[in-house]
């Protein structure tokens, strides 16, 4: 069949596969077949026991940057800490949470999710140490700017009488990753 353009702009006669690569590109596809797309993927890991007695929050050294591509993406961002404990105090209990743009001063203005909230209360009488296991979460964040940001963990010891929580048990590794998502 021949390739017809008629005056209304539609063309006739193309096959499948009928276009010379380059010829179509995300710029030319309506806006809602963009819509999702992965831009770019960001990882960080961090492995070294970390102990904590604060009843404030501070980092666990688990960070990952992100420069987002527009100011209308989204940003997935999916946490996985390794090996939890709290210890120290059978009333004990801690708490974590994720971070935009925090590296010592965390509010509740810059938390994008409390994934873990009281995590280790009350164990059994004589017993001061619990294991968590893993503890994880994923979060969706619109932070919209094109300037780079960062994610982080902070973690805390709630109850005042004692105790501590430790992450990154033995070594274990922890992720965060960060996925630029197309709006």
């Amino acid at each position: 069949m021949p390739i017809t353009i008629n005056g209304s702009g539609t063309v006739t006669g193309l096959s499948v596969g009928g276009l010379p690569d380059g010829c179509v590109d995300s710029d030319t596809l309506a806006t809602s077949v963009t819509r999702g797309k992965i831009l770019q993927v960001k990882q960080a890991t961090y492995a070294t026991e970390l102990s904590v007695d604060s009843t404030s929050m501070v980092t666990s050294n688990l960070k990952v940057d992100i420069t987002p591509s527009a100011t209308s993406s989204k940003i997935l961002i999916m946490v996985d800490l390794a090996n939890v404990r709290k210890n120290g105090h059978a009333e004990s209990y801690g708490e974590l949470a994720l971070y935009r743009n925090t590296s010592d001063t965390f509010s509740t203005s810059n938390q994008v999710l409390r994934f873990s909230n009281g995590f280790g209360y009350h164990t059994p009488s004589g017993t001061d140490t619990l294991d968590i296991g893993s503890s994880s979460a994923t979060a969706l964040d619109s932070p919209s700017t094109t300037s780079q940001i960062w994610y982080t963990v902070g973690v805390r010891r709630i109850y005042a009488g004692g105790g501590y929580v430790k992450l990154h048990v033995n070594g274990a590794t922890s992720t965060i990753t960060a996925m630029e998502i197309a709006a």
